[in-house]
């Protein structure tokens, strides 16, 4: 016989019910999780930054084929300088005395002498804490104020990966636009806007304004839906970049260019749906198997003819440009993204290619971490300083007004941003 349930009895409320959701019980883990973010496949390339080489006077320093970055911090009580000078004698052009009726006396060439100053400043930043309490007590079971120290590491790594980037595409790291050394920013020497003709491409002025004029005419002179990586693109940037003399770097018995592009050009160029892409090329011409198209393309980079390795950089730069003026924007530390943010109308991906001696890296300070107690050792403020900036390495004559600056390291190839 079947019995129905529930007739005559009242079921007592739940807690939920009863609205008292601060009766409810919770159980919290032990550990605290840090958020995840973004790995920097620029910085992470130490192989091929050069140690320091303070030469036999221990004053001199050079800058070494095969890496793209080169620390020259003084070593011993020279690191606290805060500027480091390297010379650069240029290439003997003069002509020939040819024959038995000409004379060398009289006709020696002088050796020509540039210069590049390398500038440091400090940075710091830091997170309070507390010691004992009963708000102290409630975060401790949960190791929140343990996680300060790695927090300010990765802060630290973001914020060089920034630097770095900016100093690519601005000459300078942020923190050398602030006192006491108060550089002022302006555009990598050399930029070239695939799709543009060759007359087109922007010309160098050591006039600021003027240089950032040319950047912006050569910039509408491109159809942005065509401004990419295409195969051909790609072939003919390859070679302006030998062009412009900008040195290959020479790693495992090859002269290489690194070129690091946004995730939304890489995409792009692997995709066979695009014409013209390295995809579509590399589908047409040779239908190989999936095995042996990861053997071209592995993961994150591939590498197109003999000498250019292009590398995925998801924390690369943006451009915005407007009528007047051109800004960059980056992917600073945690999820402060001014790339979602652009304020112009028309946006570029701010790829960038390296080669040899691309970046400078001056560190007097190495990074350490410093405790500061308050009110009764209660509070605790942990801070994480040092003293590191990164400079591009050009090399001009005496002033910086001069028009002959050297610059064969990076060069900033923008392609069109659809992404937010």
């Amino acid at each position: 016989m079947a019995v129905t349930p529930g007739v005559g009895i009242l079921v007592p409320d739940s807690i939920t019910a009863k609205e008292a959701g601060d009766l409810l019980r919770h159980s919290w883990s032990n550990e605290t999780n840090m958020e995840s973010l973004l790995v920097d496949p620029l910085m992470n390339i130490p192989l091929l930054t050069e140690p320091v080489d303070p030469g036999q006077d221990r004053k001199s320093f050079s800058l070494k084929e095969g890496y793209l970055f080169h620390d020259v911090t003084p070593p011993g009580m020279e690191s606290y300088v805060r500027t480091v000078r390297l010379q650069l004698t240029k290439s003997l052009s003069g002509a020939a005395q040819e024959g038995n009726a000409t004379y060398l006396l009289g006709n020696e060439e002088d050796i020509k002498v540039k210069q590049f100053s390398a500038y440091a400043n400090d940075w710091r930043h830091g997170v309070t804490t507390q010691a004992y309490g009963i708000d102290y007590r409630e975060n401790e079971p949960t190791k929140v104020y343990q996680s300060a120290k790695p927090l300010l590491a990765q802060w630290q790594g973001e914020y060089m990966g920034w630097n770095a980037r900016m100093a690519l595409i601005q000459r300078i790291s942020s923190n050398l636009t602030t006192a006491p050394i108060s550089l002022t920013p302006s555009w990598n020497q050399n930029w070239h806007i695939p799709g543009v003709a060759s007359a087109s491409q922007p010309a160098y002025s050591a006039v600021d304004a003027t240089y950032e004029t040319n950047i912006i005419a050569a910039m509408d002179g491109a159809t942005q839906a065509d401004a990419h990586l295409t195969v051909s693109n790609l072939l003919e940037l390859e070679q302006v970049a030998r062009d412009k003399y900008i040195k290959p770097v020479k790693w495992e018995g090859k002269e290489l260019y690194f070129l690091y592009v946004c995730p939304e050009e890489y995409n792009f160029m692997r995709d066979s749906i695009n014409t013209g892409s390295f995809g579509s090329y590399w589908q047409d011409t040779a239908a190989l198997g999936s095995a042996e198209l990861d053997k071209v393309i592995p993961s994150d980079k591939f590498v197109i003819g003999d000498g250019l390795v292009v590398c995925r950089d998801n924390r690369a730069a943006a451009i915005g440009q407007g009528i007047a003026a051109i800004n960059a924007y980056y992917l600073k530390q945690g999820r402060n993204d001014e790339r979602k943010v652009i304020a112009e109308t028309k946006k570029w991906n701010a790829n960038i290619l390296l080669g040899q001696s691309a970046l400078v890296k001056f560190q007097p300070e190495k990074p350490h971490y410093e405790e500061q107690y308050d009110v009764y050792k209660q509070f605790k403020g942990i801070g994480y300083f040092g003293a590191c900036s990164y400079m591009i390495p050009s090399f001009d004559l005496d002033t910086k007004t001069d028009t002959s600056a050297q610059q064969e390291g990076s060069m900033i190839v923008p392609t069109e941003r659809t992404i937010l």
